[in-house]
C-alpha cells in the first residue's frame, strides 16, 4: 500500500562546497515560501546560487519562483512567474552574463510570453530567460510538447531537449554534406525554421542562438534574437 504525501518543506537545502575547506561542506537553509518545493539548482561563475521552486502562497495561485543567493546562501533576489496552474520546471542553467534560463512544461493557455519564437499560445514546453538580477523576463517561448532539459555553451547559446507529437514541429533539415562543412538553415517566414520534412523522431533537440550578430559562416542551427 502506498500513501501519497505532499511536500511541505519550507526551505531548500544547498551545499556550498565553494566556500568550504578541504574535505568539508557548508549547508544553508533558504526560505522559498509558505508551501512548495525546491526543484532545480544552478550556479553562476561567481558562485551565486539560483534555486528554482514551485510554490503556492495562501492568497495566490501556484507559481514558479526563482531565488538568487550569494555563495554563503544569503538571498539576493527572487522572481515569480507562470500561468498560475500546470507549470512544471524541469531544467535550469546560467549563461556567461549571469542570466538564468529555465525550461519546463505548462498546460495553461496563459503562460507569459515575451518575444516568443513560435506561434504556439497554449500549453507545451517552455523556455524562459531571466536577467541576472531576477527583475524581469528577457525572453520566453513555448516549444514542442515538453521541454525536459537545458544546457548552455560559452557563447550563451541555449540547447533544449524534449519531446513532441506534432508532425509539423519546425526543425532544421538534415542533409548530406562534405566533412567539416556546416549545414545551411532553411528559411522560414516566422521562426527561421522549416516545417519537418522527414519522419518524426521520438525526441528533439534544438539550438537557440542568442547572438544578434550576423555569422560569417552558416550556423549549425537557426539564430534567434536575444
Amino acid at each position: 500500500m502506498f500513501t501519497s504525501m505532499s511536500a511541505t518543506l519550507l526551505f531548500s537545502f544547498i551545499a556550498a562546497s565553494v566556500t568550504a575547506a578541504s574535505n568539508q561542506f557548508v549547508t544553508r537553509y533558504v526560505a522559498i515560501g509558505t508551501s512548495g518545493s525546491a526543484d532545480l539548482l544552478a550556479v553562476d561563475a561567481s558562485g551565486n546560487f539560483f534555486i528554482v521552486a514551485t510554490v503556492v502562497e495562501p492568497s495566490g495561485n501556484p507559481q514558479i519562483r526563482a531565488i538568487k543567493t550569494d555563495p554563503q546562501g544569503n538571498q539576493i533576489a527572487s522572481f515569480d512567474f507562470g500561468s498560475g496552474s500546470g507549470d512544471t520546471p524541469s531544467g535550469a542553467a546560467v549563461d556567461p552574463q549571469g542570466n538564468l534560463v529555465i525550461v519546463g512544461t505548462t498546460s495553461s493557455p496563459n503562460f507569459p510570453m515575451v518575444s516568443p519564437l513560435t506561434s504556439m499560445t497554449s500549453g507545451g514546453g517552455f523556455v524562459v530567460k531571466l536577467d541576472s538580477q531576477l527583475t524581469k523576463i528577457l525572453f520566453s517561448t513555448l516549444l514542442g510538447s515538453r521541454a525536459n532539459a537545458v544546457a548552455l555553451d560559452s557563447a550563451g547559446n541555449i540547447y533544449v531537449t524534449g519531446s513532441t507529437g506534432d508532425p509539423n514541429f519546425p526543425v532544421t533539415q538534415v542533409r548530406s554534406r562534405p566533412r567539416g562543412q556546416l549545414p545551411t538553415p532553411l528559411a522560414h517566414p516566422s521562426t527561421h525554421l522549416p516545417p519537418r520534412s522527414r519522419p518524426m523522431a521520438p525526441a528533439w533537440s534544438i539550438q537557440h542562438s542568442l547572438d544578434r550578430r550576423a555569422p560569417t559562416v552558416p550556423p549549425a542551427a537557426p539564430a534567434f534574437p536575444q
